[in-house]
């Protein structure tokens, strides 16, 4: 029997979306040639009447788990990454998950602001909102969403990023954002997010169309499957420098303190010129240390987005 791909790319669909998210997920899928790709709904569908009937996210963060566990089962050896888009992103967030590889979010969601949501259907004809029963959502492409009141009920009640922070103390974690999104908008600051979390923002709308779907799937590429540089330093968040975040980094750092120090009892107060070249050197090649083994330098105050 043919040994299975061991690359494994779960897909993680957004709201009142197919699996295929519009063509957004199945593109991906199609192009990460070097994988296995899965592809799931976790909406009810009814294909007669094209009619979607969105899940709670706890009954669709289960579904996942669900389907990552399976794909485990089968595969001990293998190694899984996720992709989500959109509420995707929140699901993904939110379900208890065995080890994961690689995470990547496109344009998810960084707030609990339904209200959002809701304006952007209820002027549509045929749409009919109701918090407290179901709501009936009708999509650009004739297609009717059903949402359960219970859905607007727990939504409400989650906060995006803190979930973001804590998916990324336990798996690498891109978010690629979309900088002329007219689903979500770019109203949520990313400032609360963790600092290993990579943010790229690109040209693009929220499903990432046109030419913003190439790049979108050169950084995918990139971020799955390139040996990616260990970084010994992180770029300071304020100012300019860096700081240690491995313990190579560490040690490099501990090795010319040391050193330095030494240097600096050992000097002859007589040999200014000598000593002024030393202290020189010894920072030169600290700097160029970090320079070679960092995050590439640059002056900011507070985090910002990766252009």
């Amino acid at each position: 029997m043919k040994e299975k791909n061991k690359n494994i790319v779960i897909f993680s669909h957004g709201f009142g979306t197919r699996k295929d998210d519009r063509g957004l997920l199945s593109n991906i899928a199609e192009e990460l040639k070097q994988t296995d790709s899965i592809l799931f709904d976790y909406n009810g569908v009814d294909e007669k009447e094209n009619i979607l009937t969105v899940r709670t996210l706890s009954e669709q963060a289960k579904m996942l788990a669900d389907v990552v566990n399976k794909a485990k089962l089968e595969n001990p050896s293998g190694v899984i990454n996720i992709i989500a888009h959109s509420q995707g992103c929140l699901v993904v967030a939110l379900a208890v998950l065995p080890s994961i590889n690689k995470i990547i979010f496109i344009t998810p969601s960084l707030d609990n602001d339904i209200e959002h949501t809701i304006n952007m259907f209820k002027d549509r004809l045929g749409t009919e909102i109701n918090l407290d029963g179901v709501s009936k959502l009708v999509r650009r492409d004739g297609t009717l969403t059903m949402v359960p009141s219970e859905f607007w009920v727990e939504r409400k009640k989650i906060y995006p990023k803190p979930l973001y922070n804590k998916l990324s103390l336990k798996t690498d974690l891109i978010i690629i954002n979309a900088k002329q999104d007219e689903v979500l908008g770019r109203n949520a600051s990313i400032d609360d997010l963790n600092e290993n979390i990579k943010v790229i923002a690109i040209d693009g709308d929220h499903q990432l169309n046109g030419d913003a779907r190439a790049l979108l799937l050169k950084i995918i590429k990139n971020f799955l499957y390139k040996d990616i540089k260990k970084i010994w330093f992180k770029r300071k968040l304020y100012g300019f420098g860096w700081y240690p975040v491995t313990w190579e980094g560490w040690l490099t750092t501990l090795v010319w303190v040391l050193l330095f120090s030494f240097s600096m009892m050992t000097m002859n107060d007589h040999e200014w010129l000598k000593n002024f070249v030393v202290i020189i050197l010894s920072v030169i090649v600290l700097i160029y240390i970090c320079y070679k083994k960092g995050e590439k330098p640059r002056w900011q105050w507070g985090k910002r987005i990766e252009d």
